[in-house]
């Protein structure tokens, strides 16, 4: 804005104050302009101060009035500042809007398809697309690249996935200007955009250049679309080297095999019954029932089991009962000489109970310790809670005597130089003063601090 501004006022002076005339003049002028122009056109917001400033300062300029006109029409063009982000624009109808040199021209140029589509969408209004519409421009880009081959020839560059990633780049370059209606639900088809929007429908086609049917094939543009991840949700990824039909054809050929089995097997098990085979019942060994997995274990490990399982009623087979043969009762079963060193000895029997018994003295001995440690513990504070609770000054208060103290019987009665005092003095005062600490006789000083006559 500043530098606009700055622009409209050097080129006011030059032309009002400069050597030139004539063609000259508005040669230069008309140059000037054009300038002026192009920088307006890259501004995107406007405010209406903004707008009555810049209009005002293109007034003063010594342009034409058509080239004034024109740059006055593009100031109050511009929108205003806004205050919030405007809305995305949905553009997924867009396939019926291309025409048939639009498509053509694809087809001529499969390798300029995302160019191509990226121009057209730009010329109806398209700036700011929503993720679903970025998603559909790419998988119709994809789908008219690849032409009729498959999408595993595609190189990285030219995968869905870059392909939405160019197209919303792409998009974002060519905004150079606000379009003339900011759409952001672009019509059903393109009758209702003529109504609607007459001026751009105008701009965009003509009568040679109608609007026709999206000819790309709709499986691939919808296969593409399955491959492009959009606001997070993952892309379904295709086994590579392999397409819908050959999945499709493989699966028929897979239950195909499974139902001829299962005919197989049921004609075999018809013919086993035709040839008198008897087919013994679910967990029988031997002619035996066995009601649990773990007694047909046991009767693989046993002596049975190195024997061929014979049908009932023939020679070394089980009873009629039901019985098995009889063995030495005396040998033990096979089945330990596997799981373990066979059964326990009387011996054995004795110390795993001995064992058993010292486990459980030793644990009632801790537990008893235990309990006579926490008595201790308990007793312990107990006694130090009481000693905490009894006042402090009554252990200091046993050993002392109230009165006066008691005189030094072994402080020998001299004074400081030496000598021993006289008796006059062990005569006046025997137990002395406190000032002395009792000493006897007291001192001369202590004579002089009560204002007593000192002894002779």
């Amino acid at each position: 804005m500043a530098s606009l501004l700055q622009q409209l006022e050097v080129v006011r002076r030059h032309l009002a104050s400069g050597p030139l005339s004539g063609a000259e003049l508005e040669q230069v002028a008309d140059a000037q302009a054009k300038s002026l122009r192009g920088k307006v056109e890259k501004i995107k917001h406007l405010s209406l101060a903004d707008k009555a400033t810049l209009c005002s300062a293109v007034a003063e300029v010594p342009f034409a009035q058509a080239s004034k006109d024109l740059l006055v029409k593009l100031i109050n063009d511009k929108p205003n500042v806004a205050a919030k982000k405007r809305e995305l624009q949905d553009y997924c109808s867009w396939p019926s809007y291309g025409t048939r040199y639009f498509w053509d021209r694809i087809a001529d140029n499969p390798e300029l398809a995302v160019e191509l589509i990226c121009q057209h969408l730009h010329t109806i209004g398209l700036i700011n697309p929503t993720k679903e519409t970025q998603r559909s421009l790419a998988a119709c880009a994809t789908a008219a690249s690849t032409g009729d081959g498959p999408f595993s020839l595609l190189t990285p560059q030219d995968q869905p996935q870059h392909v939405f990633k160019v197209i919303g780049q792409r998009l974002k370059q060519l905004y150079k200007q606000e379009p003339l209606h900011y759409i952001t639900k672009l019509p059903a088809s393109p009758a209702d955009f003529y109504r609607q929007y007459p001026v751009m429908a105008n701009i965009v086609y003509s009568i040679a250049n109608l609007p026709c049917a999206c000819p790309l094939n709709q499986a691939k543009v919808g296969k593409a679309e399955s491959m492009i991840a959009c606001r997070g949700k993952l892309a379904k990824k295709e086994p590579a080297g392999e397409e819908p039909e050959q999945l499709q054809t493989m699966m028929r050929f897979v239950l195909k095999s499974l139902q001829n089995m299962q005919r197989l097997q049921q004609q075999g098990g018809r013919q086993q019954l035709e040839q008198g085979l008897t087919s013994l019942p679910p967990g029988t060994l031997a002619g035996q029932q066995c009601r649990s997995p773990a007694p047909k274990r046991f009767a693989l490990t046993d002596g049975a089991a190195d024997l061929p399982p014979q049908l009932p009623g023939t020679p070394g087979s089980t009873t009629s009962a039901g019985s098995p043969p009889p063995r030495d009762g005396d040998a033990a079963p096979r089945c330990h000489d596997v799981l373990g060193d066979g059964p326990a000895k009387p011996g054995e029997v004795g110390d795993a109970k001995a064992l058993r018994e010292s486990v459980v003295e030793a644990r009632r001995k801790l537990l008893a310790d235990r309990a006579a440690a926490a008595a201790a513990a308990k007793t312990a504070r107990k006694g130090k809670a009481k000693a905490a609770k009894a006042p402090k000054g009554k252990a200091k208060a046993k050993g002392k005597k109230k009165g006066k103290r008691a005189p030094r019987r072994d402080a020998v009665p001299m004074h400081r130089n030496g000598k021993a005092k006289p008796a006059s003095w062990l005569n006046a005062r025997p137990s002395g003063c406190a000032t002395c600490r009792y000493c006897p006789g007291c001192t001369r000083s202590c004579y002089i601090k009560r204002g007593e006559k000192v002894p002779s």
